[in-house]
């Protein structure tokens, strides 16, 4: 429980900045965005919506290969702690296939949605 907590708190750090630069300017009329008038404003907020959600997943990735690198040189010949390490870098790779699926699927479901118009 204490290395998911850990996990989260750097993944939270990680975010944090994005989340502050990503903000719009408000102070201008052209800044906000508090209602959808159109399609392509659903559309927009879809697509930054995927965005972040493929940020989030990249860095979480790249933790758990950290992660299973720190594992790695700390194990000392330790087999539990190398095969922790493996453990953790095959989930990373599962990780980033699942996310080049669901890449492709959204891909896919936008062909086909221009398809129609």
């Amino acid at each position: 429980m204490k290395k998911i907590a850990i996990i989260l708190l750097l993944v939270g750090v990680l975010v944090a900045p994005m989340v502050a630069v990503g903000q719009p300017d408000v102070t201008t009329p052209e800044g906000w965005r508090g209602h959808i008038e159109s399609p392509e404003d659903i559309e927009n907020l879809l697509e930054s919506l995927i965005e972040w959600i493929w940020g989030i997943m990249i860095i979480v990735v790249v933790g758990f290969l950290l992660y299973a690198g720190f594992l790695f040189v700390t194990a000392g010949g330790s087999e539990e702690q190398v095969g922790k390490a493996k453990d953790f870098v095959k989930y990373a790779l599962i990780g980033i296939v699942v996310m080049l699926l669901a890449w492709g699927a959204v891909s896919l479901v936008e062909a086909f949605l221009q398809l129609g118009q």
